[in-house]
């Protein structure tokens, strides 16, 4: 059992992440190590580890880039705990994409927005990685602006916040 498997299976908490997180740092062995635990059949240790992940969304991203694929790849996985999507969306939702992954993240995001079976958080990532691919691709911005409009009546405050905000950017002149 690695250290970093030890550590989560230890205690499921906000300061445990931030101490495997820590334990993580810059080294790329443990960085895999996370991954393999991410990418692993352990349903409760993908969700966990996942939520290590999460925080490599700002300033660690780079340490990840040469996972980015099986990370996406990974979200097609049917029995996939929200928390997993959710976290693994985060990577992406402030960008950059890598060209190569702007397909399969298009498609996997239109689904989590048009079903009705995900949760708030994850179709709120799902709309920020919609507006930077739509940017480069004019003819999905149509699409995202209707399923934006055509939910905001009937969606939860967060996904309103950002719906508003990505409308009215993506309406500019």
């Amino acid at each position: 059992m690695s250290v970093i498997q030890s550590l989560l299976e230890a205690e499921h908490s906000k300061n445990q992440v931030v101490e495997v997180t820590k334990y993580i740092g810059d080294d790329k062995s443990r960085v895999k190590e996370l991954m393999e635990l991410v990418l692993g059949k352990d349903k409760l240790m993908r969700q966990r580890a996942s939520w290590v992940l999460a925080q490599f969304s700002d300033k660690k991203r780079p340490l990840i880039s040469g996972f980015e694929k099986k990370i996406v790849q990974n979200l097609y996985l049917e029995d996939l705990h929200d928390a997993v999507i959710r976290n693994s969306l985060k990577l992406f939702e402030k960008g950059p994409i890598d060209e190569d992954l702007e397909d399969d993240l298009c498609n996997l995001c239109f689904k989590y927005l048009e079903s009705n079976e995900y949760p708030v958080a994850i179709k709120v990532f799902s709309l920020s990685i919609l507006e930077q691919i739509t940017k480069k691709y004019l003819p999905l911005q149509s699409e995202l602006i209707n399923i934006i409009e055509d939910q905001l009546p009937y969606s939860s405050a967060g996904f309103q916040s950002r719906g508003k905000k990505i409308l009215k950017r993506l309406k500019q002149p």
